[in-house]
C-alpha cells in the first residue's frame, strides 16, 4: 500500500488515498483490470496496472518511495508496455498523467509515449504499437 498511498502518489492520483479494501476491490475483483507486483528482496517495490476500456489498454504504475530514482519505474513501464502490446494485443497503450507529476511525464515520454490531447487534467499519453 505504501507504493500507492504515499503523499506524492496520492497527490498525483485521480482517486486520492485508498483503503486496503478499496485497493483489493480495485485490483483483484474487477475483470477489466490486472496488476503486476514488482518485488525486491521479498518486499513490494511497486506495481504496474492494466485496465481494459473502450479506448483500449490503459497502464499505470506506482513505486514505493524508497525505490524511486533507481531505474525500476522505467523497467516496470517498459515491461508493462511490451506485455500490453505483445500479449494483450493492444494497438496502443494509454496513460493519464497529471502535468504536475513531472517525473511520470518524463518517464512516459522517455519510453516513447506522446501526449495526445488537451482535454484538461490529467493529460492523456499513448504509445502506438509498431507491428
Amino acid at each position: 500500500m505504501a507504493a500507492r498511498n504515499d503523499p506524492e502518489s496520492v497527490r498525483h492520483s485521480r482517486r486520492g488515498e485508498l483503503t486496503r479494501d478499496e485497493l483489493e476491490e480495485d485490483f483483484l475483483q474487477r475483470s477489466d483490470k490486472s496488476v503486476w507486483v514488482a518485488e525486491i528482496e521479498g518486499q513490494v517495490a511497486g506495481y504496474v496496472a492494466f485496465e481494459t476500456g473502450a479506448d483500449g489498454i490503459e497502464i499505470g504504475i506506482a513505486l514505493h518511495p524508497a525505490h524511486r530514482g533507481r531505474g525500476l519505474g522505467r523497467a516496470v513501464l517498459l515491461a508493462g508496455t511490451r506485455h500490453a502490446i505483445e500479449v494483450l494485443e493492444a494497438d496502443e497503450v494509454l496513460a493519464e498523467i497529471f502535468p504536475a507529476n513531472a517525473r511520470s511525464v518524463a518517464l512516459f515520454v522517455g519510453a516513447g509515449y506522446e501526449r495526445v490531447d488537451d482535454r484538461g487534467v490529467p493529460h492523456r499519453y499513448r504509445k502506438v504499437a509498431k507491428r
